[in-house]
């Protein structure tokens, strides 16, 4: 199962300001860690032509299966108007 990591934070920092010593030794307590004002985010490994090139295959196929959407959509609309008439 799933358990909070902040509950044994909370109880490693009670247990080493009470006792002075590490509850859980080999536990790294991740409210030790001081917020900065770094960012951190994905960073492109390939080249801008490379990115062009995979975004136009992206957006032909995109295109490509909507028209095939597009198509089968139409297809079943007329086979439902084909029978509503045939009755």
């Amino acid at each position: 199962g799933h358990y909070d990591t902040w509950l044994v934070d909370s109880l490693q920092s009670l247990v080493r300001k009470n006792h002075a010593i590490l509850l859980y030794p080999s536990w790294v307590n991740a409210s030790d860690y001081k917020d900065t004002p770094e960012s951190f985010n994905t960073v492109p490994l390939h080249s801008q032509e490379l990115d062009t090139a995979i975004e136009n295959k992206c957006n032909t196929l995109l295109e490509n299966m909507q028209t095939k959407i597009d198509q089968d959509l139409m297809r079943e609309i007329r086979k439902d108007s084909a029978k509503k008439y045939k009755r």
